[in-house]
Formats: C-alpha cells, structure tokens, sequence
C-alpha cells in the first residue's frame, strides 16, 4: 500500500504543476473525492485516466507508461484506488517539473 503522505504529496504536485489543464482539473477531482465521505467511484478513475491523453506529446510516452503500469494492476489487483495512487505517484516523478 502507498504511503498516503507521499500519495497526498503526488497528487498536490499535479494539482499545482501538471502539464494540462485536464490532467490538473482530473487530478483535483479524484483526490477530492478520495477524501470525500462518499469516496472515488469508476467513473472519477476513468476520467483521471482519460486526462492523461490530452496532455501534450512531450509528456504524453512517460505518461502512457504509467497508465499501462495502473491500468495492468487493476486488472490483477481489486483496489482500483491504490492503482491511482501508484499512478499519481509515477505521473508526478516523471512528468510534472517544479522550479
């Protein structure tokens, strides 16, 4: 399981830094539904995950990459929520440069 620290800190970065105005507006609503009392449903997941095909091409392959890494281990593994933390977490090590 993701430390939720470094989970909170991933999803701040895209939130503040990502590269797109989709990824950053997805990124926020995920992470606001997680905290919700109602949680994430699927439809917040695939939207987080559709967001990454509207960022520019110079993001987009070290992106991909992450979402086949997220999209493999929700088909292996039942918590759909910690594929988006892992997911978050790549996403924000690889693609969203802060000064």
């Amino acid at each position: 399981m993701a430390d939720l620290a470094l989970v909170e800190e991933a999803f701040t970065r895209i939130i503040s830094n990502g590269p797109g105005a989709d990824l950053r507006k997805a990124a926020k609503k995920f992470w606001e539904a997680h905290q919700s009392e109602a949680g994430v449903d699927k439809e917040v997941g695939i939207e987080f995950e559709k967001s990454i095909t509207t960022i520019s091409l110079d993001y987009r392959n070290p992106a991909l990459k992450c979402l086949e890494d997220c999209v493999t281990s929700k088909k292996t593994d039942e918590n759909a929520t910690e594929c988006y933390f892992e997911l978050a977490l790549c996403l924000s090590k690889r693609i969203v440069h802060t000064m």
